[in-house]
């Protein structure tokens, strides 16, 4: 039994050895493998998958926060961003070197290559945006630098129908606008205090034409229409504002209270042909 045993290992051993050193073009590579075992991919292991892949690691501080592989052309994600400390804001990944590493997306890949990113951390410094009377907290703007002096203009939130945020003051109550240049002075922190001017809205109704944003103006002042860049459309030219929506009457110049304005489109010269000939 014993000897039966081995003369059959004997022979599957030495038939293993001849396939081994059959070429594959002799038999075909899928008629190849599967006359050995059919579980196991012989092609692949006979000709391996050499495709270049880059594998990115994420660390937060010493742990593995989040890996990627990439091949060439693959996009590279943005993991989730980790967590800060308290008085501490994340700036983004950065290198072994310390510079910033900032090219996520489609990734050229040329070697396979293991590269280590790191969470980086600031200090954060605070601006903290109130209503006028500091009663209720609007905004907070976290910055990196407090010997900057920067530009908070661009911040507001909506006050109602007859009111607009026109600026940031310094103080509770106060009217004067610091909010293009607002300076820490050595501090963590700073508060600002919202500048709500009563006042009208003039609405633009354009159609198919390009948007033009609601126009303000403190009470009492008269706004010129004039002065609103003029919308577009395609196979059109703008006509005027009037305070219908059909265009007829005169159009309007100037406004001092709430209003509402519709723009009056004109089919351009080589539209008008076009229409004419639908007709």
């Amino acid at each position: 039994m014993k000897n039966g045993f081995r003369r059959l290992t004997a022979i599957f051993m030495t038939a293993l050895m001849l396939l081994a050193v059959v070429p594959v073009g002799a038999l075909g590579a899928e008629q190849y493998s599967k006359s050995i075992i059919p579980a196991i991919d012989l092609a692949r292991i006979i000709q391996p998958d050499d495709t270049p892949v880059a594998t990115y690691i994420f660390y937060n501080g010493t742990a593995e926060y989040a890996r990627q592989s990439v091949k060439n052309t693959e996009e590279l994600y943005k993991p989730q961003t980790p967590p800060a400390a308290e008085g501490t804001v994340f700036t983004g990944w950065a290198r072994e070197d310390g510079t910033l590493f900032d090219s996520f997306g489609p990734q050229t890949v040329t070697e396979t290559v293991e590269i280590k990113l790191y969470a980086k951390f600031d200090k954060a410094y605070y601006v903290y945006f109130y209503t006028p009377d500091g009663a209720t907290l609007k905004h907070t703007e976290v910055v990196t630098d407090n010997t900057q002096t920067y530009d908070f203009s661009y911040v507001t939130y909506e006050v109602g129908s007859t009111k607009k945020v026109t600026g940031w003051a310094a103080e509770k109550n106060g009217t004067v606008d610091v909010s293009k240049n607002v300076t820490f002075g050595g501090k963590t922190s700073v508060s600002l205090y919202a500048i709500e001017t009563e006042g009208d809205w003039v609405i633009f109704h354009t159609g198919e034409g390009s948007v033009v944003p609601p126009m303000f103006g403190p009470a009492g002042t008269t706004l010129s229409l004039q002065d609103v860049a003029a919308p577009t459309r395609v196979g059109y030219t703008f006509g005027g504002w009037y305070d219908n929506q059909a265009g007829t009457g005169t159009p309007i110049q100037q406004v001092n209270s709430a209003a509402e304005v519709y723009a009056k489109w004109n089919p351009a010269q080589e539209n008008r042909h076009s229409l004419a000939r639908e007709r």
